[in-house]
């Protein structure tokens, strides 16, 4: 085994691992230390965002240079870390729970540009002719707008106090 490879394989192995260690701190925190009720969304985002996960290390360990393992295996990171941060907003005891939300706030968005391109590139690992381009950079630049708009929105989830940085203040209106 080369060592790009081995490297290849340990970067991937630790990124799922990460993912699976908070998403089920994460439904862990929303079970026990958030207080809300038991609901589907609870069960099916982590499966989801865990199968995502696990299909890319799944391909990734087989063929590391592989654009769709990548990609799913990005998605599935992204999400978990997410739905960790959300959970972590929701605690009131958590001294850190602003800076959750505005993690959460702008990852959330930020995860589904790998899925969407996933699609796109499906199953090939390219895209189906060069016109798709043009698709392509739209979901990056609509992600990235997204995301850049969310973590600089005055109004966060839950009524956090993180102070948002290019934010106008009432003060700064007068």
């Amino acid at each position: 085994m080369r060592r790009p490879h081995r490297l290849a394989l340990a970067v991937t192995l630790f990124v799922f691992a990460v993912s699976v260690a908070a998403m089920a701190l994460a439904v862990l925190l929303a079970v026990v230390a958030t207080g809300e009720p038991f609901t589907a969304d609870l069960v099916l985002f982590p499966i989801a965002y865990l199968a995502f996960a696990a299909v890319g290390a799944l391909v990734l360990v087989r063929q590391p240079k592989n654009v769709i393992g990548g990609l799913a295996l990005a998605t599935g990171a992204m999400g978990t870390i997410a739905g960790l941060a959300d959970e972590l907003a929701l605690v009131d005891s958590f001294a850190g729970r602003d800076w959750a939300a505005w993690l959460a706030t702008w990852l959330f968005p930020l995860s589904l540009v790998p899925a969407l391109l996933l699609i796109l590139t499906f199953p090939t690992g390219r895209l189906a002719s060069p016109r798709w381009r043009i698709v392509a950079a739209m979901i990056v630049a609509g992600g990235a707008l997204v995301a850049v708009s969310s973590a600089v929105s005055r109004k966060l989830r839950w009524s956090c106090s993180v102070p948002v940085p290019y934010a106008k203040t009432n003060a700064d209106e007068m």
